[in-house]
């Protein structure tokens, strides 16, 4: 029995657990302090239903003017039908499955939609965890390397912000681990789908397997992505569209968008924002360990597999993340609670590829991520 909690997934549970008691000891227990509600979109529509139930609940008054992403799903969560009314942008509606499954846990009961969402981030990195251990566990790797997963400081920013990015990158495990273990594309096909209702760029990793795929001319495993992850996925961006009058997935998050031939240099919306902010040393070198180096090593990775004519999904899905880490305009690097939880996407992929392609250097790499982890904890707004 002690064997069996001696596991990475445990360690992981228990530290985010004492974590979430911590904050909420210094927050009067008040689980809206994860949320960070802003009062500017609150008083866009102060007769909005979503503004009662907001009030409603309680616990605290919102102490943000801007608030951050956590709001969305929250208010989501009270009320998806009328939530638009006061959102920045109507776009986050194709984030919808955190926020539907905060509020089928809550029971639809607006007091325990805060609790819940904190909850399911908990259970969503413990098991994200745990699949990553059982993916190395499979290949012959050490399981404790999923640490680099659990206690990557996106992971962390995401649970204290109640962000949706744990809960996506549980999926997007699921569907690679139900590929490399039973090579079902069916169900994976159906876990990356899910993926996709929660965050849009697991299409990076959606996109790699259909490269690989395609190359391959495993068409049956084309077929399955296209018919149970793609369509539906299409299908509900048409159905906002006919009520909204948008394409969701072009109006949110911080897609590269270039504007100018500046715009195509690799990591220069990072070098722009480094400007600004002014960073200090701990974050530029997070910043060089977690993003730079990583998406430059993806890239060598990448080839050595491709003249080796290894063309596994992972192998696509990280050259996609580190491309996508490369181009992302400014804003995206605008303070490390930014840059930290959009670097997730490359985080999982660069330690799922090198499980799979079994590179004990890579892993060993990885284990670097768990040092700002430690280190953030000085920094008291993100406590």
């Amino acid at each position: 029995m002690a064997s069996r909690l001696l596991r990475p997934s445990v360690a992981v549970l228990l530290f985010y657990s004492l974590y979430v008691i911590g904050v909420l000891s210094t927050r009067n227990f008040d689980p809206t302090a994860f949320i960070k509600i802003g009062i500017r979109y609150l008083n866009r529509d102060p007769h909005n239903p979503v503004v009662k139930l907001v009030y409603d609940v309680g616990f605290g008054p919102p102490y943000w003017d801007m608030g951050y992403d956590g709001q969305w799903y929250y208010y989501l969560a009270l009320d998806p039908i009328n939530a638009w009314g006061i959102f920045d942008n109507l776009g986050r509606y194709q984030r919808i499955l955190y926020p539907l499954i905060v509020r089928f846990f809550a029971l639809g009961k607006p007091h325990l939609v805060p609790y819940t969402m904190i909850v399911v981030n908990l259970v969503a990195i413990v098991v994200g965890t745990e699949i990553t251990s059982r993916l190395l566990h499979t290949l012959g790797a050490n399981p404790w390397y999923s640490l680099a997963y659990g206690w990557h400081i996106g992971q962390l920013y995401s649970l204290r912000y109640d962000l949706a990015e744990p809960l996506a990158y549980m999926f997007v495990l699921l569907a690679v681990y139900t590929y490399e273990k039973k090579r079902d594309v069916n169900l994976c096909a159906f876990f990356f789908g899910l993926s996709l209702f929660t965050k849009e760029t697991a299409a990076l990793f959606i996109g790699g397997s259909i490269a690989s795929f395609l190359i391959t001319r495993n068409f049956r495993g084309v077929k399955s992505i296209l018919s149970r992850t793609l369509l539906p996925y299409v299908m509900y961006q048409l159905f906002l569209y006919q009520i909204f009058g948008i394409v969701p997935f072009f109006t949110t998050g911080a897609a590269p968008s270039p504007h100018s031939i500046m715009d195509m240099v690799p990591f220069y919306g990072a070098y722009l924002a480094t400007l600004s902010m002014n960073y200090p040393l701990p974050e530029f070198l997070i910043m060089t360990f977690l993003i730079f180096i990583p998406s430059l090593l993806s890239f060598f990775i990448f080839i050595e597999r491709m003249l080796a004519r290894d063309h596994n999904p992972s192998v696509f899905a990280l050259v996609f993340n580190a491309v996508f880490m490369m181009f992302l305009p400014k804003d995206a690097y605008l303070g490390p609670l930014n840059f930290n939880r959009i670097s997730m996407g490359l985080a999982t992929s660069f330690l799922t590829c090198s499980t799979i392609t079994k590179k004990r250097w890579a892993l060993n790499y990885s284990l670097l991520w768990i040092l700002p982890f430690s280190t953030h904890f000085r920094f008291i707004e993100y406590l």
